[in-house]
């Protein structure tokens, strides 16, 4: 979805770019407008500061790179348990 240039960027969008944003993902333009929308919203400031803490805990509990692949197949076993499939 493209958003025009200096549009209000949606809750729903700015949720859905949450992730690519606190990896750096993000061109400087959309972080730039996401960073506006958190600054004024603060229903997605929450998500902003969960999604913040969650990978900060993930992080905080790999040790090297081998976690990752490891903690990732954990993660995808749980949800496929709890009935979601990936696309």
């Amino acid at each position: 979805m493209t958003i025009p240039e200096g549009a209000f960027m949606s809750c729903q969008h700015v949720v859905r770019q949450l992730w690519d944003y606190l990896d750096n993902e993000l061109d400087d333009d959309v972080r730039r407008r996401v960073r506006e929308h958190l600054d004024i919203c603060a229903h997605c400031r929450e998500h902003f500061t969960f999604e913040g803490a969650f990978l900060r805990a993930v992080a905080s509990h790999l040790d090297d790179a081998a976690d990752t692949a490891t903690l990732r197949a954990r993660i995808v076993g749980a949800l496929n348990l709890e009935g979601y499939r990936s696309s």
